[in-house]
């Protein structure tokens, strides 16, 4: 409204609208008005009649009010000749842009919709950066969604974790948790174009559950992931900070020296196979030196998600990093962004997909289902399963 694209700027000079602050309100020479109203205050939006709205950015609305925002605001504009528009980036999954788009398929002339991607309004953004769009996203789903516009299905063939896995398994906040650790893939700057810094929140519970508390990823100051990642150590309680090395080598443990240091905290690295106990004023790491293809190391933690083993906790904005799980697609020699890297080496870590040992549990699945079986109604007519005749690996 007041940027250099808003209505204001582009009003034309003899035409231009006023801003009043007190009631929210642009004011046209001519009498006209428009109220500004946000999705974070959904009842604000009724109360008054429009004979025109514009929902805009919609892809971005709060997720605990983005549908009684669109409802109010359908609700609200029913004057004499009433329109809405909308405008917003493709997004998967989203239910208000999914029910938007089936009513243009259902009624096409009455609701008309315009497709368009960055590419066409390339002029009027900086320079380098849809380049720094295609180096990042190119080839993948999010990419054909950033900067082509396209409508993907919810599902994404090939895509790591499926959405309906992750819903599945989410779990509140538990009571207490076994394990803490805060994981961190750093990037080796924060420029256009350069990979984001993964930074992960996870534990595991007394039953062997990963929960993941916290994504808090994104193009950080080389100066300053340190200081988010020792917040975290530090305010939850970690035990550990898995810190990949790949890029940054023996710079990354030193840059947590250095702000820990700062702090009056000591930094340990641990070995490969160290469980520390959390120590206070001790800040312990231990360096991961991701070797092999990202999709190798990728599989255990997908296989994970599949069985239910990891769980997103209610209440906690991780759709970033659900968007890059069911979007992100395995492939030789693929880029994988760092909340991706991040997470894999928290879940493997405390789910132990590193060690291939045998389950104690599974070789005992037979005689829990040949129990039930026994004890129930008709038991003389159900056959019993048959025994495995080895135990088998688990995720």
């Amino acid at each position: 409204m007041k940027g250099p694209s808003g209505l204001i700027a582009t009003a034309h000079p003899s035409f231009r609208p006023e801003w009043q602050a007190t009631e929210k309100q642009l004011v046209w020479p001519n009498g006209a008005r428009a109220y500004v109203r946000t999705p974070e205050r959904p009842g604000k939006i009724r109360g008054l009649e429009y004979d025109l709205s514009w929902e805009t950015e919609i892809q971005s609305w709060p997720i605990a009010t983005r549908e009684e925002a669109h409802s109010n605001v359908e609700i609200s504009t029913r004057l004499d000749g009433a329109r809405r528009l909308w405008d917003a980036t493709s997004k998967r999954r989203h239910p208000v842009l999914r029910e938007l788009r089936d009513e243009a398929k259902a009624d096409p002339e009455k609701h008309v919709l315009v497709r368009g991607s960055t590419y066409e309004n390339r002029a009027n953004l900086a320079e380098g950066y849809v380049e720094g769009l295609e180096r990042k996203y190119a080839g993948t789903a999010r990419g054909r969604e950033e900067l082509h516009g396209e409508d993907l299905d919810d599902e994404i063939e090939g895509a790591l974790v499926k959405q309906d896995w992750i819903d599945k398994a989410r779990r509140y906040l538990p009571g207490r948790i076994a394990r803490r650790v805060v994981s961190v893939d750093p990037a080796v700057t924060n420029k256009k174009g350069s990979d984001t810094t993964g930074i992960i929140d996870a534990g595991v519970g007394f039953d062997g559950q990963c929960f993941v508390f916290g994504d808090h990823s994104g193009k950080i100051d080389v100066g300053a992931w340190a200081d988010i990642v020792l917040n975290i150590y530090v305010t939850n309680g970690c035990e550990l900070v898995l810190a990949e090395t790949n890029k940054g080598g023996q710079l990354v443990t030193q840059n947590l020296r250095v702000a820990a240091a700062a702090r009056g905290l000591t930094v340990i690295v641990v070995g490969r196979d160290e469980r520390p106990h959390p120590v206070k004023g001790t800040v312990f790491v231990k360096e991961v030196f991701a070797r092999g293809a990202k999709e190798d190391r990728a599989e255990p933690v997908a296989t994970a998600y599949q069985r239910g083993r990891v769980s997103h906790v209610h209440g906690v904005d991780l759709r970033s990093l659900e968007d890059t799980l069911t979007t992100w697609e395995p492939a030789p020699n693929a880029e994988s962004p760092g909340d991706l890297d991040a997470l894999v080496h928290a879940a493997v870590e405390l789910l132990d997909l590193n060690v291939n040992k045998p389950d104690g549990r599974a070789g005992f699945d037979g005689l829990e289902e040949a129990a039930r079986r026994i004890l129930a109604p008709g038991r003389a007519a159900t056959p019993l399963p048959s025994f495995p005749s080895s135990r088998t690996n688990r995720l």
